[in-house]
């Protein structure tokens, strides 16, 4: 019987094994690259309307049937329909919920009636994935639902001038989902001299996200908030950081990668707000970028730590490496069907192999640990 029940552990180890393992969690800080960008603020006047100037603040979007919102954390509903199908961070989602503190998370009307969580939140990318306490995510087996951007992660008040609004504009296959908030003030304390207007936008097929801001207006109190991406946990964040403290080169228009989920962007008098038609843009890294007929081979392992091997039926004649901001790093002629390729002394981070023969390539990514 011991020998037996040994035979199944092995047997199921090296199946394990040559299926590649449990498959990792997908990573918002390495599955989108950021840049900073101009345009023109298109205010949006139809869709949906969520809320009234006269709500308070901390409140949750998650049923069309109630546009009042909720203030209880941790209720499911059905969302609000993007309008099409949104891939972000390697899943297919198709509802929201929109947050009144300038964010919203994702949803899939395929996991209905659950298919959202109201989470309520005025730090959205460091909220802990079991804030409610109990043991586990708090989404149990469909975590994704955490998955979240933040324009201005923020306690935000409505006023008399307030309008929180998302419409879903053009034609299939370029519509664009939008969220709008219009003329808030920071809540906690609620300084009048301040006033937001800003939007995140999702775009169908490209699927990028950007935040736009239009008019913003800092006053005489200082606050922060959140400006970012955030997936499955509380560790998993791709946000950005302008400071306010002295030394600091970070502005509203050179803002820097974050380094903690807890990084915050400063509302102060001091700093320079965006200017209206900023736009703060997130583009997916492309896991197999461009493949023409390059595919009787392997690349292994996705997350190299020292050596990236590739072996193939045919010969490769040249490989080039570039890192997320598309700078080559290495280019060279190698003409074999079987290569090693040594990535001990690259930087940490995410980068892009391409392999070619002649007129045919295959272009993958890879993650230097």
């Amino acid at each position: 019987m011991k020998l037996k029940l040994l035979f199944f552990a092995l047997f199921w180890i090296v199946l394990s094994n040559a299926q590649g393992g449990p498959k990792a969690t997908p990573k918002v800080a390495t599955n989108y690259t950021f840049a900073h960008a101009n345009g023109v603020y298109q205010e949006i006047t139809g869709g949906t309307v969520l809320g009234t100037p006269t709500s308070r603040s901390l409140l949750c979007f998650i049923d069309p049937a109630n546009l009042n919102g909720t203030i209880e954390n941790l209720i499911p509903g059905p969302g609000f329909p993007i309008g099409f199908n949104f891939v972000f961070n390697e899943n297919t989602f198709d509802r929201v919920a929109i947050n009144s503190n300038g964010w919203l998370s994702f949803g899939k009307s395929s996991l209905a009636p659950n298919s959202v969580y109201s989470q309520i939140s005025v730090t959205p990318l460091s909220q802990l994935s079991n804030v409610d306490g109990k043991q586990g995510h708090d989404m149990g087996k469909d975590e994704e639902l955490r998955c979240r951007v933040a324009a201005l992660g923020v306690e935000l008040n409505f006023t008399t001038n307030s309008e929180l609004r998302i419409e879903t504009i053009g034609a299939a296959p370029n519509r664009i989902f939008v969220a709008q908030w219009k003329n808030f003030i920071p809540g906690g304390t609620p300084d009048p001299s301040h006033n937001y207007n800003f939007q995140i936008r999702l775009y169908e097929t490209s699927n990028l996200v950007e935040v736009v801001y239009g008019s913003m207006i800092f006053g005489t109190s200082g606050y922060t908030a959140h400006v970012g991406l955030g997936g499955y946990d509380e560790t998993d964040y791709n946000n950005r950081e302008v400071s306010s403290s002295s030394g600091s080169t970070s502005t509203w228009a050179s803002s820097v990668s974050g380094t903690r989920n807890n990084v915050q962007c400063s509302l102060v008098s001091t700093l320079t707000p965006p200017v209206v038609g900023a736009i703060f843009r997130w583009s997916p890294v492309t896991l197999s970028m461009s493949e023409q007929n390059l595919s009787t081979f392997t690349v292994y392992p996705t997350k190299v730590r020292d050596h990236l091997f590739i072996k193939g039926e045919e010969m490769v004649q040249a490989i080039e490496l570039y890192d997320i901001s598309g700078r080559q790093v290495l280019k060279e002629r190698i003409n074999s069907d079987n290569y090693v390729l040594d990535m001990s002394n690259f930087q940490t981070g995410v980068y892009i192999v391409k392999l070619t023969n002649n007129d045919k390539s295959k272009t993958l990514k890879v993650i230097k640990e």
